[in-house]
């Protein structure tokens, strides 16, 4: 009998804590669900803006001209580190070995695009794969 009794007293002072916590537990998924709301509006005005300022493909390619296939096109065997920064821009990423120097060109637009270009020791260009 004292068992049962003490079960019921611990099941009434376990209970009533419950009771305080199911209203604050709610309190915090409306304010969860809130938040949600909040921020699902604050990313469709980021991307609103981001269209608005939208760069133009021309501009793009003043200010990244690695960007433009022509100026790939314009690359010659032999020709020295310096042009090649003179037509395609500065590269994004550069790997140096023993015997060769890469210049990597990497960017994303609708996908993700790779060229570079490799200098022999003589900083010459060998060999170049378009993006």
């Amino acid at each position: 009998m004292r068992r049962v009794n003490l079960i019921i007293l611990l099941m009434t002072f376990i209970s009533f804590p419950l009771q305080g916590q199911d209203a604050k537990l709610d309190s915090l998924r409306k304010e969860l669900h809130d938040l949600k709301i909040h921020l699902l509006k604050i990313e469709s005005e980021l991307n609103k803006l981001s269209r608005e300022r939208e760069i133009p493909e021309a501009e793009k390619i003043k200010l990244f001209p690695y960007r433009s296939l022509k100026n790939w096109r314009k690359l010659e065997i032999g020709m020295k580190q310096s042009k090649v920064k003179e037509i395609l821009g500065e590269p994004t990423r550069i790997t140096a070995g023993k015997y060769s120097t890469i210049w990597w060109y990497e960017w994303m637009d609708k996908r993700y695009r790779i060229g570079h270009a490799s200098f022999d020791n003589a900083k010459k260009l060998v060999l170049w794969v378009e993006p």
